[in-house]
């Protein structure tokens, strides 16, 4: 009953909340160097550039191996790539901590792909999807029908779990999200802890962290 009451009102707030946030942390358009950078709105390259979109295939978060097989939902991931005005990618984006298209935030995913994934959500504490290791999901069959995989015999298309990450705006530290991150997050505040401890479904992550950047963002308001 408790979670259902907080996700009704994360549901209420969440428009506000994000208003609010997007307004605190409006980013120029540009490439962004460092984290500072961004911190001060001032990207050192403000040069033109493309951004490329592409998919890449996951399983939902909440997917879950039985009898060797994989339960979840599968879904298609956008990641986003910087192309020059002539249409040509952009090398060393290792360099480049984000980027911002002048209304959203990218966060270079630092991986060996070289590719950016899009900040969902905007606040004291940021939050974003990352694609994790396809490594742990080739040992098993996968669930059918509907399986994806039907439709591409040859070559057959990676595909990856999705994971959660987060930003923490004052210090800059980027972390993969877990239960036991979460927790020390909303530690100040007893009733989320109390939530975040009966939840069994990752999925319920991102409303709970919106739920807190509302209380941080609006603290003696």
């Amino acid at each position: 009953m408790k979670l259902r009451k907080l996700l009704l009102v994360v549901f209420l707030l969440n428009v506000s909340e994000s208003l609010s946030a997007q307004e605190l942390y409006a980013s120029e358009r540009g490439i962004y160097l460092s984290f500072e950078e961004f911190l001060n709105n001032s990207p050192s390259r403000k040069d033109s550039f493309q951004i490329y979109e592409e998919t890449i295939l996951t399983i939902g978060r909440t997917s879950h191996i039985s009898d060797n097989t994989v339960r979840g939902m599968r879904q298609t991931f956008f990641v986003y790539r910087l192309m020059d005005e002539n249409g040509k990618r952009i090398k060393r984006v290792r360099d480049f901590w984000g980027f911002s298209d002048g209304f959203r935030l990218y966060i270079n995913s630092n991986t060996k792909a070289g590719y950016f994934v899009k900040v969902q959500i905007i606040g004291p504490i940021c939050y974003f999807f990352q694609a994790g290791n396809e490594s742990g999901l080739k040992k098993v069959q996968y669930y059918d029908p509907g399986d994806i995989r039907q439709f591409y015999r040859h070559p057959e298309p990676k595909m990856y779990n999705l994971e959660q990450y987060i930003l923490n705006m004052e210090t800059g530290q980027i972390n993969k999200l877990t239960k036991k991150l979460l927790l020390q997050i909303v530690r100040p505040h007893d009733d989320l802890v109390e939530t975040v401890q009966t939840l069994h479904n990752e999925d319920y992550f991102m409303d709970i962290i919106v739920e807190y950047n509302y209380r941080v963002s609006n603290k003696g308001k």
